[in-house]
């Protein structure tokens, strides 16, 4: 839990360019780390279930841009 106890300890320091604390702009951290564990707990579910291919299909007619 790093990102929380950056979050915390620098919630009251004031930014430079921004008019928001340090402390908001590192709370994205625990923040993404929750959402993107969400997301691969349910992808790795939807795995085990079948509902889900573990890897996605590759179009070999599709063009790089």
């Amino acid at each position: 839990m790093r990102g929380s106890r950056l979050s915390s300890g620098s919630w009251n320091q004031a930014s430079s360019t921004l008019p928001v604390s340090l402390g908001q702009v590192y709370l994205v951290l625990p923040i993404a780390g929750v959402i993107i564990l969400f997301y691969s707990v349910a992808h790795i579910i939807g795995i085990l279930a079948g509902s889900v291919a573990p890897i996605a299909e590759i179009d070999e007619n599709a063009e790089a841009v």
